[in-house]
């Protein structure tokens, strides 16, 4: 509770109340300034390497188009721990049905991934106007879509071949990298990021608080 002594007719906190308020500010923003700054280094990579373009006025397509960017780099690398022998020999029974290869689950991922996409791209600001909708809609439909699409990449794991042959190398402890990469798809898969359809993507706060209080344009 604010210590508050009576003075000229006034009420005004303490100087020692005002100084931990000052500093708890300051601090605020210089975390807000590194969430931001976080959040524009992962724009940049996932443009860089997705090839989608720019990220549209959402946070959430930032979000998922930085998911499945993670997802496909995992898989990559799941390929590469099952080319080890003793992972080849140990998990390849665990393969069957339309997954003969870790190559068949790979192109399955990647195919799954690209229709998750095609879910929202087209509601982008970017993209070619939508007869018969407005501006607004567009934007409201975009949004919805992007939520659309996160339910949508979590279903792949409803595919049960996926699911099994996930859950099998996530439980085998003695095989660490194998275990440590399943176990990371499944969490990638599995999480659920809740964000406000509404958020925009912004590069940084308009005006940061400084030290001793002033403003930054």
């Amino acid at each position: 509770m604010t210590t508050r002594i009576r003075w000229s007719g006034c009420f005004r906190a303490a100087p020692d109340d005002f100084s931990a308020a000052l500093e708890a500010s300051i601090e605020l923003h210089r975390v807000l300034e590194s969430l931001v700054a976080t959040r524009a280094l992962l724009e940049d990579y996932v443009v860089a390497h997705d090839g989608m373009g720019a990220i549209g006025e959402s946070v959430g397509e930032l979000a998922l188009r930085a998911r499945a960017l993670l997802l496909i780099a995992e898989f990559d690398m799941l390929r590469q721990v099952i080319d080890d022998p003793v992972v080849h020999e140990r998990s390849r029974s665990w393969l069957s049905g339309k997954f003969q290869s870790i190559a068949d689950m790979i192109a399955f991922v990647r195919d799954g991934i690209a229709q998750v996409h095609a879910i929202w791209m087209p509601y982008r600001r970017d993209q070619r106007e939508l007869p018969g909708i407005t501006t607004a809609q567009r934007a409201n439909v975009y949004r919805t879509m992007i939520q659309v699409a996160e339910c949508t990449l979590r279903d792949l794991l409803r595919e049960q071949e996926l699911a099994r042959f996930l859950a099998r190398g996530a439980a085998a402890n003695d095989l660490p990298e194998l275990h440590l990469r399943c176990k990371r798809i499944v969490h990638v898969l599995r999480t659920e990021i809740d964000i406000d359809p509404a958020a925009r993507l912004t590069r940084r706060p308009r005006r940061m608080l400084q030290a001793g209080g002033e403003t930054e344009p």
